[in-house]
């Protein structure tokens, strides 16, 4: 065990081996892009393969970008994954969770086996594959984790219960895991993505309650091409919390806490900021809210939308 903590150090994506979990589409597929566009070599992991041969075919980067079928809810599966991917390119010098899935309901209206799944694969998959990345980084004294949670996991919405609680878990799970690694010159990260137009925003917001969309009609929807490239230029950094755009940096002050400071001047910045955010996020709140009660009240009526 080192005696002081090691100094850290940059990532210099050119040359570096990144795996991306969830790879074969949405921010995945595009942080893969951004990553190669760096001079990364990339792989690439998700449940099915012809999804990921589709991707690679996208991604078009023979040489330097491969796939690797992974259920990150396994661990097995995960390691196997690893290993295999290491063969190809060397070890994981960052490893980048974006596997996640969100089944927007309210709880009395979900499945066990959905809350079931989504606890697992938003929260444990991030688990599973920093475990196995780490005794290779630690080895090495150096190496980034992202873990990709959302805004959702910096503020609970209604309908989104269950995500949220797996989302905001990560969290906790970094603010640790960087005291852990800290002194092996690890950097771990959350990134907190807004919306994002991608093929599993627009599958979940067929199913999402009218009350949802009416709380969240007025956030913005990001292309996941914008979003994959805060999070590349975060994690070059080593930044702990990530985030897109100027409601997301408005969060991540509300929501600081015991987060790990980067840098002195941001952290001065929370401190000068916070309650003027506060009273922002009191203000929002309070709309939410209102905004539940009058759409509950309206279905009362046989009102089918807010």
């Amino acid at each position: 065990t080192p005696s002081r903590p090691a100094a850290q150090r940059p990532l210099r994506l050119q040359g570096a081996h990144c795996l991306v979990t969830g790879g074969s589409q949405g921010i995945g597929l595009e942080m893969a892009r951004d990553l190669l566009k760096k001079g990364a070599k990339v792989t690439i992991a998700a449940r099915g393969q012809g999804k990921l041969d589709e991707a690679l075919e996208d991604l078009n980067v023979p040489d330097r970008c491969a796939s690797v079928t992974m259920d990150v809810t396994d661990y097995a599966s995960v390691t196997r994954a690893v290993a295999e991917a290491e063969k190809r390119f060397g070890p994981v010098d960052c490893a980048v969770c974006c596997a996640g899935k969100a089944y927007p309901a309210v709880l009395e209206d979900q499945t066990p086996e959905e809350c079931d799944f989504m606890a697992r694969l938003n929260f444990l998959g991030p688990v599973h594959t920093a475990k196995a990345v780490l005794p290779g980084m630690k080895e090495r004294r150096k190496g980034r984790i992202m873990l990709v949670s959302s805004m959702a996991g910096q503020v609970g919405i209604y309908g989104f219960s269950v995500y949220s609680g797996s989302k905001f878990a990560l969290a906790g799970f970094a603010q640790g895991l960087q005291m852990e690694v800290a002194p092996y010159g690890i950097r771990v990260g959350v990134a907190y993505p807004p919306d994002t137009d991608t093929p599993g925003w627009h599958e979940e917001n067929k199913q999402k309650p009218e009350i949802t969309k009416e709380v969240s009609g007025a956030a913005s929807l990001v292309s996941a091409e914008t979003v994959a490239h805060g999070m590349a230029v975060g994690l070059e950094r080593g930044d702990f919390c990530i985030t897109v755009g100027a409601e997301g940096f408005l969060l991540s002050i509300l929501t600081t806490g015991f987060n790990p400071p980067t840098h002195v001047l941001k952290a001065l910045l929370e401190l000068f900021m916070l309650p003027i955010v506060r009273f922002i996020g009191l203000s929002l709140l309070s709309s939410w809210n209102d905004t539940v009660t009058r759409c509950i009240g309206l279905e009362k009526k046989g009102h089918k939308k807010c």
